[in-house]
């Protein structure tokens, strides 16, 4: 899960689709039952840890809206050479990386693919004392 509470899992080819992991989460409830449990659902993460990362930030566009997309683009270019040029210490740019998508990966909610949603980029903020 993100911290957006997103969701995507390797088996439904990284799509984002809250149903299937509702569906998932009502399998393994009905399991349980079936193996004689009556615990609740919120037994299946009772172990989880905190997440190392806590924040999810985005970025607003304030453009023309046929100017969106470059200057979407453009920020992030800017963005990344920041990072890239050490500029913000204890930074490291990331790229999606698992996605099985490599390249046209559409990450917002429009209907139509656009250069803009290829660009998707995490940043590792990395802490001195504790390494994370």
């Amino acid at each position: 899960m993100e911290t957006s509470r997103h969701g995507a899992v390797t088996e439904n080819h990284y799509l984002d689709d809250a149903a299937y992991i509702v569906v998932k989460i009502m399998i393994e409830m009905v399991r349980m039952r079936l193996a004689g449990s009556n615990e609740c659902i919120d037994s299946l993460i009772k172990d989880l840890k905190e997440p190392l990362e806590a924040l999810g930030l985005r970025m607003n566009i304030l453009s023309k809206p046929r100017d969106a997309i470059g200057k979407g683009i453009e920020a992030i270019a800017t963005f990344s050479q920041y990072i890239e040029e050490v500029k913000l210490k204890g930074w490291e740019l990331d790229s999606c990386g698992e996605c099985w998508v490599i390249e046209g990966c559409i990450m917002d909610s429009n209907d139509h693919q656009s250069a803009i949603d290829a660009h998707m980029y995490r940043v590792k903020v990395r802490d001195e004392e504790s390494g994370e």
